[in-house]
């Protein structure tokens, strides 16, 4: 999501704006606005997967397939703009990520926003989805492969019922997955990413772990145009001097960037983000207004539960150690009886379906 001014002569505010579309990658004045919404009022957002399926699928100009920015009715250039994010509620089945490494000729220095067919030289080219693997994504004009990247290692994860622990999965699993890759991503009607668990990856097996969501990317639009992974100090700084479409000098970096690129987990539900606007020249003091923006909710609960275990354990001879105090006025030592029952934690069942 991304705030911005409202349009000029723009007066009906809505206090509540509900957002299912989506950029090609790009942030900035050249990108159409939803809204305006109501100083104090909601945004109701249906986001996409992020980050892999952009960085697979070619058409899309930067790191992410952002939601439509949305106006804020009265704020001005320079404005501050508070959003509370209210809840967060995963909707995907599954997910698919690892270590990624960018693909040699299929980029023009920036696999991210710029990259290039490796068969007919296409910048930006259309894909389709031919099989599963990561050799599935094919030019639309030659057929060649045309993923700007891959995985070094990667790993596919189902996630329960309720949203609260994920599964890493075998190759059976991950493959089943590849096949409705659209349906376990749960991508939304107007995406038109590639959905990564069409990669398949497994390379890890059978490591669960606990599922916390958080806002990888919100604030402010920039005052130009660029890849919106970019809209920040450090993926930004690739753009100072590049040799594509995108490129900026570093005053220009600093001039327009609005940091809305943080990939920080602080950003979760019940959270706060203050951002400032910097489209155009700031003509006066910080004005800070108050908005309240909201997705869907997702509860964490403990993701384990206590369960007794006789002595020995697997993991020890004995659960009760000798005690051996340090050195002090006291210094002889006092031996404790090994325990016969203890208090063991595990983790509840996970449902891949």
């Amino acid at each position: 999501m991304a705030i911005e001014p409202a349009e000029t002569g723009v007066t009906h505010a809505h206090q509540t704006v509900f957002v299912d579309t989506f950029t090609n990658g790009l942030l900035g004045p050249d990108v159409a606005m939803l809204g305006p919404v109501a100083d104090g009022g909601h945004v109701v957002w249906n986001s996409t997967p992020g980050c892999w399926g952009p960085m697979i699928t070619p058409a899309i100009r930067g790191g992410h397939e952002v939601a439509q920015p949305v106006a804020v009715a009265g704020a001005e250039v320079g404005d501050a703009i508070a959003v509370r994010v209210k809840d967060i509620e995963v909707t995907s089945l599954a997910t698919a990520s690892g270590t990624d490494r960018p693909m040699e000729a299929r980029f023009n220095a920036d696999p991210f926003c710029a990259p290039v067919c490796p068969g007919c030289g296409a910048e930006w080219t259309e894909t389709r989805i031919e099989g599963i693997g990561p050799e599935s994504i094919r030019c639309a004009n030659c057929g060649a492969d045309a993923t700007p990247f891959t995985f070094a290692n990667g790993y596919t994860i189902a996630f329960d019922e309720l949203r609260t622990v994920g599964l890493t999965v075998p190759q059976e699993a991950a493959e089943s997955f590849a096949r409705e890759a659209p349906r376990f991503a749960a991508l939304p009607d107007n995406s038109v990413q590639n959905p990564i668990l069409t990669f398949a990856p497994h390379d890890i097996v059978a490591l669960a772990t606990r599922l916390r969501p958080f806002l990888g990317q919100i604030g402010t639009s920039p005052s130009i145009t660029m890849p919106d992974s970019h809209n920040a100090g450090d993926f930004g700084s690739f753009l100072i001097g590049a040799p594509h479409a995108y490129a900026l000098t570093a005053q220009q970096l600093q001039t327009h960037k609005t940091d809305g690129h943080m990939d920080i987990d602080a950003v979760s539900g019940r959270a706060r983000n203050g951002r400032s606007s910097t489209t155009g020249n700031r003509t006066g003091p910080s004005i800070p207004r108050r908005l309240t923006t909201s997705t869907w909710r997702v509860t964490v609960p403990d993701t384990s539960q206590v369960c007794p275990a006789i002595s020995p354990s697997p993991w020890r001879a004995c659960m009760s150690p000798r005690y051996r105090p340090a050195p002090g006025s006291f210094t002889g030592q006092t031996r404790i009886a090994p325990a016969r029952t203890a208090s063991m934690s595990i983790c509840p069942s996970v449902l891949w379906v």
